[in-house]
C-alpha cells in the first residue's frame, strides 16, 4: 500500500466511515499514523467517549469490541499495521487536543 492509499484510508476512517459498538457513547474518533517504540510504522487512534461514561465502563468487553471492530476495519481496507487505541473521556482532554 502506498503512502497515498494509506492516507486516504485515514482520511476515510476520520469521515466516519467505520460503525462503532453502542455500548460506550462515543464523542469523536480520530486515526494519524504512529511509529511504536521499535520504530515500527503502526496507526494510533484516539477515541474520546461522553462526559458521562464512568470509569467502571471502561472495563471488560466493551472496549474490547470496539479494539476489534477498529482492527477488523482496518484489516478490510488491506491496511496491515497494528491499531494502537487509546481510550479518553471527553472532559479529560486537554483544551485543543482534541481532534475535529
Amino acid at each position: 500500500m502506498t503512502v497515498k492509499e494509506f492516507d486516504a484510508v485515514l482520511d476515510e476512517f476520520n469521515r466516519g466511515e467505520i460503525q462503532l459498538s453502542n455500548e460506550l457513547k462515543i464523542h469523536s474518533v480520530h486515526a494519524s499514523d504512529y511509529e511504536n517504540a521499535e520504530g515500527e510504522s503502526a496507526i494510533w487512534v484516539s477515541v474520546v467517549l461522553d462526559d458521562n461514561t464512568r470509569p467502571e465502563d471502561l472495563t471488560g468487553g466493551k472496549t474490547l469490541r470496539i479494539q476489534r471492530a477498529i482492527r477488523d476495519w482496518f484489516s478490510s481496507k488491506d491496511v496491515d499495521l497494528f491499531p494502537y487505541v487509546q481510550f479518553t473521556i471527553h472532559n479529560e482532554v486537554p483544551a485543543g487536543d482534541e481532534a475535529e
